[in-house]
């Protein structure tokens, strides 16, 4: 099992590593346009507070334009220092949950579940989340995120406050700074101080520091144009929010049939909610405690989309840039799983092995799968661009160049006359030159 494990998990780096490499996004499109003009207002003059922490449809991007200025100083300025960053956080995150799920696994099990929590980490939908620019932050967020609860959550419950539980409030605090989204994570961390049964004063650290933080994030900003209150919403409103909440947790197979991903994102919530409610406790072992915590953080994240995207999406289309936000949640799953398979072993060790060996090895056939369509997907983006450029208009590229290509068209003028963002990978794989 230990080299058949092995070999699953090489091909699937291997793999992952292939469609992190062909799905490379460098010229700018859609919200990077407006990202870039405020950058170049930003050399022309904006203080840096204002570049850094103005919300951008809420949410205050300041790792991404942090890594931008960085990158047109120091790199070039083709978006390669983004996509280089955002892939080592992914594999952090994927080094990081892979640990813990083998950790907490029984010592038969270890390998198969550190495997199977780290292909989950880099399943295909995630990836380009990390290899397209204006989907980084997303992973930006998840990687603080995950290292966040992983650090709350000592071995054992009621030693006092400690060194990681700073750290913890430190990548907390660092998480909304990839996207609004990983506010998420200030409740978990007061329910895990909370469920946990750890040290009232850690508890109380949370509760302060969360809602202080999340005032501070909040303040300034205005509601969504046309947006109605919660209070407004009516029974309509109610149930879409609650379909697009479900088909966001059943991503990314709900999208195969998406007017019934809401059923399987059912079977998912219930099974979340259950981790979530009776597991976990202060005499719970480390593992459970950190499985439930990772659990609440993506049913918050699936819920603050809901709020946040009722009435501006079809609920069923949710899509798949949302993936790298239930990262945590599968591999909180499999943490779960672990001690039961473990059981399992000890009862029928040749039928279990069998079973870990053929769910490593579906994976792999799941990631090559996956892997060509967001090939193919990146492929006709980076086309799309190039035919924009080259002068050529279609109806489609409104939705996938900008809603505005009168202003595109005066930024790409503008990126090269300033020399940024003038190189791609990858192009003529649709058709040749000429």
């Amino acid at each position: 099992m230990r080299w058949a494990i092995r070999a699953a998990l090489g091909a699937y780096l291997l793999l992952s590593g292939y469609i992190a490499w062909l799905t490379i996004v460098l010229r700018p499109y859609s919200d990077m346009y407006d990202w870039v003009f405020r950058y170049l207002n930003y050399r022309d003059g904006l203080p840096l507070d204002q570049y850094l922490l103005i919300p951008h449809n809420f949410h205050r991007l300041v790792t991404t334009f942090g890594l931008m200025d960085l990158d047109a100083r120091f790199f070039g300025g083709d978006n390669l220092l983004i996509v280089g960053v955002t892939l080592a956080a992914l594999a952090g995150v994927a080094t990081v949950l892979g640990r813990e799920a083998a950790r907490a696994a029984p010592a038969p099990l270890a390998l198969p579940a550190g495997a199977l929590a780290a292909m989950f980490a880099l399943l295909g939908a995630v990836i380009p989340d990390a290899t397209i620019h204006i989907n980084a932050q997303y992973v930006h967020t998840l990687f603080f995120v995950v290292v966040a609860l992983a650090l709350s959550e000592p071995e054992r419950v009621g030693r006092g406050l400690e060194m990681r539980h700073l750290l913890a409030l430190l990548f907390a605090a660092l998480a909304p700074l990839g996207n609004g989204v990983g506010l998420a994570v200030w409740p978990v961390l007061i329910y895990g101080a909370l469920r946990g049964g750890q040290d009232r004063r850690w508890l109380a650290l949370c509760t302060l520091a969360g809602l202080a933080y999340v005032a501070l994030y909040a303040s300034g900003q205005s509601s969504t144009g046309g947006a109605k209150s919660l209070l407004e919403w009516s029974f309509g409103d109610f149930a879409a929010a609650a379909q697009l909440a479900l088909s966001f947790l059943a991503l990314p197979w709900g999208r195969v049939a998406p007017e019934f991903g809401w059923m399987l994102g059912l079977v998912i919530a219930l099974a979340g909610a259950f981790v979530v409610l009776f597991r976990g406790g202060p005499a719970a072992s480390r593992g459970e405690r950190l499985a439930s915590r990772l659990i609440l953080y993506s049913l918050g994240a699936a819920a603050m989309a809901a709020l946040g995207r009722t009435g501006l999406d079809d609920p069923s289309n949710v899509p798949v840039r949302y993936q790298a936000q239930l990262v945590p949640m599968h591999a909180g799953f499999v943490i779960v799983a672990a001690p039961y398979a473990a059981r399992l072993w000890r009862a029928r060790p040749a039928l279990t092995e069998a079973a870990a060996v053929a769910a490593a090895f579906l994976m792999v056939g799941q990631q090559a799968v996956m892997g060509a369509s967001l090939i193919r997907i990146a492929d006709a983006q980076r086309q799309d661009m190039a035919d924009f450029r080259a002068g050529l208009v279609r109806p489609e590229m409104l939705m996938r160049v900008h809603p505005d290509l009168d202003h595109a068209r005066t930024m790409e003028a503008r990126m090269e006359a300033s020399g940024l963002y003038q190189r791609e990978l990858h192009l003529n794989r649709l058709r040749p030159p000429g």
